[in-house]
Order: structure tokens, then C-alpha cells, then sequence
């Protein structure tokens, strides 16, 4: 069984307004010294969990594995292949709408949703480092699927919220076989991976184009620009109808 879509809920109506990055008063980005090297324990094929859907299977997932291809036979690498990645504290509930946001155009795509939920629960001090470690693993998945199934980077676009949009990129910058076409940063989390090495940040070498949209910058999102566009629709902040705590709100403006 893979996941069930969630029961519907209100909502506040968040209000956008775009601002060129230009007149806001960004930070600059600095190199500092890399975190201790002591990870969590992890196991990828345990730890994360990839569901496949297509015009084939558009509720069912298949499942796809680094070690048994039999188990995603409707993954069709002539298709653009579309993958996303859910942020900390939170599941693969929080990015259905992609699934159901993609196939519902009739476009024969792949659909990928990385579930690394049991990780992405623990504290952020131990969630980033996992996300480090899944990041990597979503690599070696992305690696597999063009050297083994014929995927084009080209055709590949790498979507993250969140702590999720820092495990795009480090997916992206893991990909041997050329550049995705596209890494999108869905409110990227604040500078918590800045400590690492450049290789593991969010920045414009992560794909031939990198978008990043900023809505609670500041918050538990980050204001600074990453990619090749960046976009801070009321400036990057908390969005208006969103003030409700400090989880939630940054969940509705994202």
C-alpha cells in the first residue's frame, strides 16, 4: 500500500506579491567550516522509500528499488521524470499534490515521491545530517536510473520543500551522468546547512536551473538567494492569512 491522500482541510488564503530579489538586502554566502562527520545510522533501502506513479498507476505506487527493477515496470525513462521530496517533520502526505498536481494534465510522466519520513521526524540538529545522507542516496537512486533504465537528466526536474529542497540539491549535485534540467527549492529551510561543505548546499551548480521561491524567510525558511532565480513573493516572509504558530504557518505559506 502506498500513501493515502489526506482528508481535505481549511485553509487561510495566503496573498503574493512578487518582489524583484534585487531591492531586498541579501546576505552574501560564505564557506564555514563543515559540521563533526558523526551521522545517524542509516539505511537507505530501510530508511527511504521511492513510490513511482504514471498514467498506468496514478493512485497505486510501484515502488522503485536500487537493487530490483521488476518493481517499477511502468517507469518509462522516454517520459520526463519528475521527482519530489517532502521536508523535516513532516511525510509524504505533504507532497500528494504533486502527484495529483502532474498527472492530472493527462502528460505521460514519472512521478517520484521520496518518503524519508522516519528520519526527517527527529530533531533538526539530527535531521540535517540525515537529510545529508538521503540526499546522497536519492543520487545514487537518480545515477541508477540513467546508467541502468535509460533516464535522461535532461528530462529530469528535482523538487524540494523545505529540508526537502536542500536534499534536491544535494541529489542534483550527486548526478554523474550530466545536470537535471531543473532543481526546485520550495522554501528551502534557513541557513542550517551552511556549515557544510559546498557540496552539500543549495546553489545554482545543482542543475542547469535552479529555482528557489521564498515565503517565510527569516523564519523557519531561508531569505538569502541560492539559485539562478529566486523569487520572494511579499518579500519572502510570512505570508498574509498564514499567522497561525510557528510550524504551521510556515507549512501554509510554503
Amino acid at each position: 500500500m502506498g500513501p493515502g491522500d489526506a482528508a481535505p482541510r481549511p485553509h487561510n488564503a495566503c496573498i503574493f506579491t512578487l518582489v524583484d530579489a534585487s531591492v531586498l538586502a541579501l546576505p552574501t554566502r560564505q564557506h564555514v567550516m563543515p559540521l563533526s562527520d558523526t551521522y545517524p545510522p542509516f539505511n537507505g533501502s530501510q530508511d527511504v522509500t521511492f513510490y513511482l506513479y504514471t498514467q498506468n498507476n496514478p493512485v497505486t505506487p510501484e515502488f522503485i528499488k536500487l537493487d530490483d527493477d521488476s518493481t517499477s515496470p511502468s517507469f518509462n525513462p522516454k517520459n520526463p521524470t519528475r521527482l519530489a521530496i517532502h521536508g523535516g517533520r513532516t511525510s509524504v502526505q505533504s507532497i500528494l499534490r504533486f502527484r495529483e498536481g502532474y498527472l492530472s494534465t493527462g502528460a505521460e510522466l514519472n512521478v517520484v515521491l521520496v518518503d524519508w519520513s522516519g528520519l526527517a521526524a527527529a530533531e533538526e540538529s539530527v535531521g540535517v545530517l540525515s537529510a545529508v545522507q538521503v540526499g546522497d542516496y536519492v543520487g545514487q537512486l537518480l545515477n541508477h536510473l540513467v546508467s541502468a533504465r535509460g533516464l535522461d537528466p535532461d528530462d529530469l526536474v528535482i523538487l524540494g520543500h523545505s529540508m526537502g529542497g536542500h536534499v534536491a540539491a544535494i541529489a542534483g549535485n550527486r548526478l554523474g551522468g550530466g545536470l537535471a534540467s531543473e532543481v526546485v527549492a520550495l522554501d528551502p529551510a534557513s541557513d542550517i546547512f551552511d556549515a557544510f561543505p559546498l557540496e552539500n548546499q543549495l546553489d545554482a551548480s545543482d542543475a542547469k536551473f535552479v529555482q528557489v521561491i521564498h515565503t517565510h524567510g527569516g523564519g523557519l525558511g531561508a531569505l538569502e538567494s541560492r539559485g539562478h532565480a529566486d523569487f520572494f513573493p511579499n518579500g519572502g516572509s510570512l505570508q498574509p492569512g498564514c499567522s497561525n504558530g510557528q510550524l504551521r504557518p510556515a507549512l501554509r505559506s510554503s
